[in-house]
């Protein structure tokens, strides 16, 4: 996709979003858009991914907090999708936008694939803010794995080993740690209706019992 495509597609969605809303949310979310637009030069944002990250940081607004994107954690390597902050820190937010996508190499494991992705993510991420949250499309099923939607005093050795040796045959350089495994945490989960423009709020408890009730 062009980069004049990408901007038009942005502006328009910014657009259905105020519109349908507090025009004041326009301006809080150019910041969002200028940062999208120019990582799109160095080609490093897709187009679907990033309506849903605008779409994430609008619904994050109009809840009172101030919002980055693409932005580095700290000193480390990692980049949150979403940063979110308001006047009382342990309110403070750190997103990551799952779009469900499967690369071909794990074509005949996607299952799994998405399992240890999610799993890398609540390791990787989740311990740098107070809070952590997945958003994903609500057509897309997050394959969060049951061990880590338990209480991290709740989880069995031998379940986290397992995911452990999972993780290991996709993460090695630096590889998954069992005890970043076991202190992983995800606190919410943010469903992203795009075509209606609505943000669905489940705690991760609600989740698992969704998934338990579906049978996957």
């Amino acid at each position: 996709m062009s980069r004049e495509r990408f901007a038009n597609d942005i502006d328009e969605f910014i657009k259905r979003l105020t519109d349908a809303s507090d025009q004041s949310y326009k301006k809080k979310l150019t910041p969002v858009r200028n940062r999208l637009l120019k990582l799109k030069e160095r080609n490093l944002v897709r187009i679907n991914h990033s309506i849903l990250e605008i779409l994430c940081a609008w619904h994050l607004i109009k809840l009172n907090y101030d919002v980055d994107v693409e932005k580095r954690i700290g000193d480390s390597i990692l980049i949150a999708d979403i940063i979110a902050r308001n006047e009382v820190e342990s309110n403070s937010l750190l997103v990551e936008v799952e779009t469900g996508f499967v690369p071909p190499s794990a074509a005949m494991n996607p299952r799994h694939y998405r399992m240890v992705r999610i799993a890398s993510k609540l390791a990787r991420y989740s311990g740098h803010y107070p809070n952590f949250a997945l958003a994903t499309p609500v057509y897309h099923l997050l394959q969060v794995p049951y061990t880590l939607l338990k209480e991290p005093g709740l989880r069995r050795k031998g379940e986290l080993f397992q995911l452990k040796r999972l993780c290991d045959q996709y993460y090695q350089d630096p590889p998954i740690t069992y005890e970043d495994l076991k202190k992983a945490e995800l606190d919410r989960i943010f469903l992203m209706n795009v075509d209606d423009l609505e943000v669905t709020s489940l705690s991760s408890d609600l989740y698992l019992e969704l998934l338990l009730d579906l049978g996957v």
